[in-house]
Formats: C-alpha cells, sequence, structure tokens
C-alpha cells in the first residue's frame, strides 16, 4: 500500500487492466508448486516436508482448475480446493509429524486471492471505480478458503476418530481393559481441530 500511495505521489499513474494472461495448465501448476514451497521454507519445513507442501499446492491449483473450467463457480471451485487441502493435511499430520492446522495454511497457500486485494487496494488509491469490487472478490475467495478448509479438517478428524474408537474398544476388549485406560497408553491422532474425548455409550 505504501508503495502505491508513493507512486501517485511521484505522479506515475498504475494503470490496471482486467486482461491477465493466458496461461496453460502446466504454467500455473509450476507456480502453484514454487508459491508452496517458498512459503514451506520460510515456515522453516524439512526437505521432505517442502517436496511434500509442493505437490498439495499443486494438487489444490489442479482441483481448483479442473473445477472451475467445468463449469462450477470460481468461489465453489475455491471452497472444493481447500476441502481436498483440509482432508488432506489432517490425514498426513501425523505420519509427517505436522500440526494440522499449520500444514493446511501452507498448502492452501496458491489459492489466496492476493492479486485481488492487490488489485483493490491499487484501485483505492487511484479512484478507480472497479476497487470495490476486487476486494469484495478477495474477501468472498478468502472466505470460500475458510469454510473448504475447516469442512475437509472436519470430515477427516471425524473418519479418523471413529476409526480410532474402533480401534480402541477392540483393544478394551481383547486386554480387558476399560475404554479410558486403553486410550491413555495408546498415542492419538494427531488432529487438533474438533478434538474431543470418547465417552462411554450408554
Amino acid at each position: 500500500m505504501g508503495g502505491l500511495t508513493l507512486a501517485e505521489k511521484a505522479g506515475r499513474s498504475l494503470e490496471l487492466t482486467a486482461v491477465q494472461p493466458a496461461l496453460d495448465l502446466s504454467q500455473t501448476s509450476v507456480a502453484a508448486v514454487l508459491i508452496a514451497a517458498g512459503y514451506a521454507v520460510y515456515c522453516q519445513a524439512g526437505p521432505r516436508s517442502i517436496i511434500l507442501f509442493s505437490l498439495l499446492g499443486a494438487l489444490g491449483h489442479l482441483v481448483y482448475t479442473v473445477s472451475d473450467r467445468s463449469g462450477v463457480s470460481g468461489m465453489s471451485s475455491t471452497a472444493a480446493a481447500a476441502t481436498v487441502l483440509g482432508i488432506l493435511t489432517v490425514l498426513l499430520a501425523r505420519p509427517m509429524n505436522w500440526p494440522a492446522s499449520g500444514a493446511l495454511d501452507i498448502a492452501v497457500i496458491p489459492l489466496v486471492p492476493g492479486m485481488a486485494f492487490y488489485q483493490a487496494l491499487a484501485g483505492f488509491v487511484n479512484h478507480d471505480a472497479s476497487a470495490a469490487a476486487h476486494l469484495f472478490e478477495g474477501l468472498a475467495t478468502s472466505i470460500a478458503i475458510g469454510a473448504g478448509a475447516v469442512l475437509g479438517q472436519f470430515v477427516s478428524s471425524r473418519v479418523l476418530w471413529q476409526a480410532r474408537r474402533a480401534q480402541v474398544n477392540h483393544l478394551a476388549k481383547r486386554d480387558g481393559t476399560s475404554i479410558a485406560e486403553a486410550e491413555f497408553e495408546a498415542q492419538g491422532l494427531t488432529t487438533p481441530d474438533f478434538r474431543r474425548p470418547f465417552h462411554r455409550q450408554a
């Protein structure tokens, strides 16, 4: 924002255009990989995690692109991609020793509407009438990312907890211990979201 203000005070006008260069899927996928990898490096992820985050970033972009090209709205396509990433980051959290929510933050970075917010800020500086529309687009996309990510983590967490419940019940019957004791003796799942203790069924 400061750069845009300085440009205006210097008498330089930043022209905004709705025309974007046509890029094929391979080019945009490479960009998604680089964005996810760069943010993973910034977050001090290990080499193996950086590679996997790069693949997750590309996958999220692929889901968005396929959904968008099939006629689904941009917001719904974004939510679908975030949902897939929410599911996968919870599933991968334990084997990769990740915090599920932290991993999701990195994976969804390629979906973040940075250009929309930039166009909104530049538009406000240049008194462009389209600034509000770009701002609304960025906010709506951000909400879609959040909603999809939470949905994905919720679904994945519930599935894992149901599987864990079955495992704990099996251990309790086999070893003759209570469900609470078996759970305390076993390693838990890395599902920080929507976590709740097991309750004995009436």
